[in-house]
This record gives structure tokens, C-alpha cells and sequence, in this order.
């Protein structure tokens, strides 16, 4: 979103431009906010337990092309 933005300041009018740097402002302290917590969580996070909560939902025996 930050990326389309920041494409589309060249063709905006100063007032526009205005407004989409405030967004991109806002939106990039509301990211960088939630990759702090997404950090914290990852580096909590017990692999081995998650590894074992996606093999439990596989069914048994596998798949074959798409179908169980």
C-alpha cells in the first residue's frame, strides 16, 4: 500500500500530496508498531509445537494430486 502510494505522489496535486504523505507517515508507524509485536511473537513462538499442530491437521496417508 505504502509502495502504490508513494507511485501515485508524481501524479498528485500539492494538496494531494499533502494528504498521501500524512497516510504514508501513518501507515508506516502503524507497521513498523505491529513488526515489533510480529518479532516479540516469532521469537516466543515453541516450533516444535507449531510443527506438530500442522502435522495433526494433515490427513493420514497424504494427498494425491490436490485431492485426499
Amino acid at each position: 500500500m505504502i509502495q502504490n502510494l508513494q507511485s501515485q505522489l508524481a501524479e498528485a496535486s500539492s494538496q494531494e500530496q499533502e494528504g498521501i504523505h500524512w497516510l504514508i507517515e501513518r501507515l508506516s508507524a502503524y507497521r513498523q508498531a505491529h513488526q515489533k509485536k510480529l518479532e516479540a511473537t516469532l521469537k516466543q513462538l515453541d516450533t516444535d509445537k507449531l510443527q506438530q499442530q500442522v502435522v495433526s491437521c494433515l490427513p493420514k496417508g497424504g494427498f494425491q494430486y490436490g485431492k485426499s
